[in-house]
């Protein structure tokens, strides 16, 4: 009896608490196909069905690189076509910016994708500079990454604006939830003290 009163104040305290569960992804049904959910994103298997595996999901991967990464889309291909382990690497290190980037709206997510692109960019042309011999062509090469630099810097800036907002509003969310659990708060404690005095079920013989 003693075991099944704790058993039943830890299911109390933890129904009080997941009041302040607040969602951490933005509203995404929208029909676009690039914010459509991804097999390969992180989940709680039920018991008794497997995980998704990892077969169904680069398909997924694969198509959405097809469509807004085809630069991306080609080198895994390419690679995979000569050493598959190496095209499976490619595509496991690529597939969290994938996750992450479907969800954004497609002004944010067209950012965040020539944010990566100019990063490369900017890799080759730095290598290009570092190994100039003229100093005229070293000067005019680092003068084109300064370019690239700026616009990457610009690029990084929407999205980040975009997270920032979307932070505010999951907090105000979450305050409006507190503010609502204080303005509640004869009735939240009554409904916790009867569940705790009710007595416990017995299971039907």
């Amino acid at each position: 009896m003693m075991q099944r009163q704790w058993i039943r104040l830890g299911l109390v305290l933890l129904a009080a608490g997941g009041v302040l569960t607040v969602a951490l992804a933005e509203n995404t049904s929208e029909q676009d196909p690039a914010t459509a959910p991804l097999a390969s994103r992180p989940h709680k298997p039920s018991a008794g069905k497997p995980e998704a595996t990892k077969e169904a999901a680069e398909p997924e991967a694969m198509e959405w690189l097809k469509q807004y990464m085809p630069e991306m889309h080609k080198q895994i291909t390419e690679a995979a076509a000569k050493d598959p382990q190496q095209g499976e690497a490619m595509l496991h290190k690529i597939q969290p910016f994938i996750a992450k980037t479907r969800l954004y709206p497609p002004e944010v997510r067209e950012a965040a994708i020539a944010y990566r692109r100019l990063n490369l960019a900017v890799y080759r042309m730095v290598r290009e500079a570092r190994n100039a011999g003229d100093a005229r062509q070293k000067e005019k090469l680092t003068e084109g990454v300064r370019g690239l630099l700026n616009e990457q810097f610009e690029k990084d800036q929407v999205v980040r604006e975009y997270e920032i907002t979307r932070l505010e509003r999951q907090l105000a969310r979450l305050k409006e939830e507190v503010q609502q659990r204080a303005n509640n708060r004869d009735k939240i404690i009554q409904d916790m003290l009867r569940r705790l005095l009710e007595p416990a079920s017995r299971p039907a013989k």
